[in-house]
């Protein structure tokens, strides 16, 4: 696979209009990711649905301020996201679409959240991750705290690993 050269990469705050294009990579980096571990029915209450009512409830989301979400772009196409609980920390994603995995675009919105979280001074960040995905955080500095479980929007319970990095103030 080729890597996309930096500059072709757009990191920008997301915009309710980008609700279609979040949803669409979640629901694929899910299907992508999580089916080395997780049974259908589970990768379906994670990833969500992609129909009107699910993509209005995400562009209430990041018109509300309470999450910071980020979008990749390029040529104006949602390739990744992620989203920072400004109240909490949790870090949501990095969720890439899975043709454009292992270019650097995850690592680049995870740079964003952290430089988010700096400047808002929160104390530490952590995320709930499927195992398989543990290493790409432990490699950017998080540290690994073992099995945890992180509950859907649904009330669905998905087994996970919390990692947590503390915010050098």
């Amino acid at each position: 696979m080729t890597l996309m050269h930096r500059n072709e990469v757009h990191i920008r705050p997301a915009e309710t209009s980008d609700a279609d294009g979040i949803i669409t990579v979640k629901h694929a980096a899910v299907f992508k990711i999580g089916s080395e571990i997780y049974p259908p029915e589970l990768l379906a209450s994670w990833s969500g649905h992609l129909d009107q009512l699910h993509i209005k409830k995400l562009e209430d989301r990041v018109a509300q301020g309470s999450m910071q979400f980020f979008v990749a772009l390029i040529s104006k196409t949602v390739m990744g996201y992620g989203g920072l609980n400004l109240e909490t920390g949790e870090i949501g994603g990095p969720y890439i679409r899975p043709d454009h995995g292992r270019e650097g675009i995850g690592t680049q919105i995870l740079a964003k959240l952290m430089e988010e979280a700096h400047e808002r001074t929160l104390p530490e960040v952590f995320a709930e991750v499927p195992p398989n995905v543990v290493s790409f955080f432990t490699k950017r500095g998080f540290e690994s705290k073992g099995p945890s479980t992180k509950t859907l929007a649904d009330g669905t319970s998905l087994s996970t690993v919390r990692v947590e990095q503390v915010i050098a103030q």
